[in-house]
């Protein structure tokens, strides 16, 4: 039998094996660097316009968003059909990714599309081939057809025409379908275009006496299709008491802040969200609006917006005849303090309109920040220690900075800086700090493309860099 010493020095061996192991799993539940990310999908459907070669199918490739290797095939053989549906399983929340598809015929990439930048979640992404073919001895005719939407005040009796030219050409448009009725949506069809051609296709709104007030940008497809959106802007005035006054202003923008009142009227723009990844508890979404040509800043149109796919919303108070540029916003709370999360893209709109569709993504990373950082040894003090100036080389981009310094790598006990962007003659950002004589740092440093970013946003960190002085 044991001595009653030994079996105690068991025991307690037993029991600190145990509680180590409760507070390794524990530390390992309660840690965010442990702990599982979630898994989140994107979806959507590839669009396919020209003639489609016997054999061929569609494959779709991915990568995170903002690096530079090639794309990693996630599922082929899909059929090398119009509106085919595809999904991405293999997402974390919150990340960013770029997609391309591919039409794959006889081993080879004979069509690759445009890349598709989009934050996970998501849903109903497209990506489009325009598939070329080679000119037939006997051209095929072929027709291009889709939807013309008309935003702005349409005066009474004007007409639209569609103009089209191939694509990379630099010679004038040419109508290809003329004196159709303007209204709000209407569908059109160029029923002579040449199977396998791509083209370059604008719509151009005229007045009933034939004076030009519209013009869309380019839209580029490929023969056969019917996947045409066109949008025209008309820069009509309405009549004398089309436009009601009302008066009322609308906030500010909390990040930019107007000159003037937004003057507002009685008509409508009105649209969908696309909102891709995850939204911050408490945030929602704002639509801004700035009158064209205009020395006043931003205003609040709409708040409120809830941030998930799909959501609509609608301004009351646009002023019909009037061009306005566009944005919405994802806006919270962080540190008591108001802030933009995400925006999308800009549109110039032209009220009345509807069908206005504003993304969204929340994930948007740039890529690691390039280039030095280096010191500026200022002054030797008498203590043996330095005033150094640590240089952080700009990133074009960038509106926020994570700039770090430690004195183990990656640490930041020596500084720990969170702001926007210094506007500055030099190409740095910088932090001023004392450090010992003769003795090695570490400085690292993050950045984001938005002025207040989530962690999700911030790039990955580029460092250590090493510092000393002398």
């Amino acid at each position: 039998m044991l001595p009653k010493v030994i079996v105690a020095v068991i025991i307690a061996v037993i029991a600190g094996f145990l509680i180590f192991d409760f507070g390794f799993i524990t530390s390992r539940l309660t840690n965010p660097l442990y702990q599982q990310a979630k898994q989140a999908n994107v979806s959507g459907v590839v669009k396919v316009n020209g003639v489609i070669p016997q054999g061929s199918s569609i494959s779709i490739g991915s990568r995170e968003y903002g690096t530079t290797g090639s794309y990693a095939i996630f599922i082929s053989g899909l059929p090398a059909a119009d509106e085919t549906p595809w999904q991405y399983t293999g997402a974390t929340e919150g990340k960013s990714y770029e997609f391309q598809a591919y039409l794959d015929l006889n081993g080879q990439r004979n069509t690759t599309s445009d890349t598709l930048g989009v934050s996970a979640p998501a849903t109903e992404e497209v990506l489009t081939l325009n598939i070329e073919t080679p000119p037939a001895a006997q051209p095929v005719q072929a027709s291009i057809s889709g939807t013309v939407y008309i935003n702005g005040y349409i005066p009474p009796g004007a007409m639209f025409d569609i103009l089209g030219r191939k694509y990379g050409s630099t010679s004038d448009f040419n109508v290809v379908v003329d004196n159709l009725n303007a209204t709000v949506k209407r569908t059109m069809t160029y029923a002579n275009a040449v199977a396998g051609q791509k083209y370059e296709v604008i719509g151009k709104l005229y007045t009933s006496n034939g004076t030009l007030i519209g013009t869309s940008n380019p839209v580029v497809l490929s023969a056969p299709s019917d996947n045409a959106e066109v949008l025209i802007n008309s820069g009509a005035t309405p009549p004398v008491g089309a436009i009601i006054p009302i008066n009322t202003g609308s906030p500010a923008s909390s990040n930019t802040p107007a000159s003037s009142t937004l003057p507002t009227g009685n008509t409508t723009i009105s649209g969908t969200i696309n909102f891709n990844g995850s939204a911050p508890s408490g945030s929602s979404i704002v639509i801004l609006a700035q009158q064209q040509d205009s020395s006043a800043g931003y205003q609040t149109v709409v708040n409120g917006i809830a941030p998930s796919n799909g959501s609509v919303w609608t301004w009351n108070g646009a002023s019909a005849g009037t061009t306005y540029n566009m944005v919405a916003v994802l806006k919270g709370q962080s540190n008591n303090q108001n802030t933009d999360y995400a925006d999308s893209q800009t549109y110039t709109v032209a009220a009345p309109a509807v069908n206005q569709f504003f993304t969204l993504n929340t994930g948007f990373q740039m890529g690691v920040p390039q280039g030095p950082v280096f010191p500026t040894c200022n002054t030797h003090n008498s203590n043996n220690t330095w005033n150094v100036t640590v240089n952080y080389t700009n990133v074009t981009g960038a509106q926020y900075y994570v700039l770090q310094l430690g004195s183990t790598s990656g640490g930041n006990d020596i500084d720990n800086i969170s702001q926007g962007v210094q506007n500055n003659s030099t190409n740095v950002q910088t932090i001023n700090a004392t450090i010992n004589d003769s003795v090695t740092y570490y400085a690292q440093y993050q950045v984001a493309s938005v002025p207040n970013p989530t962690p999700a946003q911030l790039s990955p960190v580029a460092g250590p860099f090493t510092i000393h002085c002398p």
